[in-house]
């Protein structure tokens, strides 16, 4: 019995012969061209091919060979279902096509026909790589056993979807650790404007140099300006020709706002409008003037830098809870997303955010989402609501049971009286139930809490959509 041990011990580290010490060697072929040594191995039991990799790499490594192949068997009592994912592991490594998709597979045998269940989908990939035949071979290869492999979906693999995930994971990976860097770097900024002079750095024409002035200080008479801002919304249309493009876009510093407006071949107009909206902050030179087409005064670029803006920060020990926060669906109120919103609020660590759109909820459950369902910030769900004094519109039915007609949306609500507050909800279309308090006395809202219903979790509304009514005047608090 020609041992592994007696023969390799000298090659491979303890931690390996232990595995395979015992295995005994059938075969012996070198290759001196190449360089390359195959050894034939049995094994009373199953081996995993990281341990055979292992053991290949150190003795190649030792011998100074190119290439070294340990080819195991194993008896065939030593096949079990159990086990498929282990033995998967060599048919992966010889078949790229395999990764992933074997992950928590099942296998049923039945009848020499050996049925793998794909959690992941991915039937039509692997067949068409052949990879179930390459199982096949691999089966028989190890344990002497003639298995037809049949590649059963237990869920339709989404290639497009998975390569979406795929590269956003690695976006978002290369965003945080963009991030990680830039905490260790400290900037230069450009005097009194918000922005790092340092990061300056050139997308189109000539290198800039001459420090922005405030865009609400351009004057129509200043001819050659520059200028910095965020970009705020791009558009590009086609001319009749198709070669060229027409490229506007608006920048604003927050003292103000400029429209930028550019004529080029679409060679150059293409490209340089995923720089500006991969940029988002731009430092501007060029010439103002008036544009008989827009009938106004816009800048045409004559060189154009991303720039890094310096990011506001909450250093308060104590941090502020914002309480009156509107959201791009408060129409008319205000831009940013619920999403940003509550992003940028735990950015700055504070503790709880309120969101009180004028007269519409929908920005709660995306909010909601954004917090971690209230694990990363406790989420104050509101609306600044417009009521009318309940009495003039309660009525009561022969069960002595009062409704209540919403005087906005003429929707219907029940209600409930509680000493001197007034509850009444009513149901939405996005799963949710909103309710709302009409209070007699200021003092109860501290008493009062809602609670609002959404996918399902329950969060607690407190200082929001509350209605106080005093003296027949009607008066919002939020």
């Amino acid at each position: 019995m020609n041992r592994f041990a007696d023969y390799f011990s000298n090659y491979v580290n303890d931690d390996t012969i232990t595995y395979i010490g015992n295995g005994d060697i059938s075969s012996f072929t070198v290759s001196r061209q190449n360089r390359e040594l195959t050894v034939g191995v049995s094994f009373d039991s199953f081996v995993d091919y990281a341990v055979i990799d292992n053991a290949q790499n150190q003795i190649a490594q030792a011998m100074e060979l190119k290439k070294v192949h340990l080819k195991p068997r194993f008896q065939k009592s030593q096949f079990s279902l159990d086990g498929i994912e282990r033995i998967l592991e060599y048919v992966r490594h010889e078949t790229p096509a395999a990764n992933g998709f074997f992950d928590g597979c099942e296998a049923e045998l039945e009848d020499r026909t050996l049925t793998l269940c794909l959690k992941k989908g991915g039937k039509d990939v692997l067949e068409s790589q052949k990879v179930d035949r390459a199982i096949s071979n691999k089966i028989y290869e190890l344990f002497d056993l003639d298995l037809v492999v049949n590649l059963l979906e237990v869920q339709t693999f989404d290639i497009e979807k998975a390569v979406k995930k795929a590269v956003e994971e690695k976006r978002a990976e290369e965003q945080h650790k963009k991030e990680e860097e830039e905490k260790n770097v400290n900037h230069e900024l450009w005097d009194e404007l918000p922005v790092f002079k340092d990061t300056l750095k050139k997308i189109y024409g000539k290198s800039i140099g001459e420090k922005p002035k405030n865009i609400a200080d351009v004057s129509t008479e200043d001819g050659y300006i520059t200028v910095w801002g965020d970009v705020l919304k791009t558009e590009v249309r086609e001319t009749k020709r198709g070669t060229s493009k027409i490229f506007d876009f608006d920048i604003s510093d927050y003292t103000s706002s400029i429209t930028v407006k550019m004529f080029d071949d679409k060679r150059v107009i293409d490209p340089l409008v995923d720089k500006i909206n991969e940029a988002g902050t731009l430092v501007i030179s060029g010439g103002y003037q008036f544009d008989t087409f827009s009938n106004q005064y816009v800048l045409r670029p004559y060189a154009i830098a991303s720039i890094k803006k310096a990011e506001k920060t909450d250093d308060e020990p104590e941090k502020r809870i914002e309480l009156h926060m509107h959201t791009s669906l408060s129409e008319m109120d205000a831009i940013s997303s619920p999403t940003a919103l509550v992003k940028q609020a735990i950015k700055w660590g504070h503790e709880a955010v309120a969101i009180t759109d004028h007269g519409v909820v929908q920005a709660l459950p995306e909010a909601y989402a954004a917090s971690g369902k209230g694990s990363k910030i406790k989420l104050i769900l509101g609306m600044e609501g417009y009521l009318v004094d309940d009495e003039k519109y309660l009525n009561e039915n022969e069960g002595g049971n009062s409704t209540f007609t919403f005087p906005i949306t003429g929707v219907p609500c029940e209600m409930e009286v509680i000493g001197d507050t007034t509850a009444m909800s009513t149901p939405h279309e996005i799963e949710y139930t909103l309710v709302f308090l009409i209070v007699r006395r200021a003092e109860d809202i501290a008493d009062r809490a809602v609670r609002v219903f959404i996918d399902g979790d329950e969060a607690v509304l407190r200082l929001a959509v509350y209605i106080v009514v005093a003296e027949g005047r009607e008066q919002k608090a939020h």
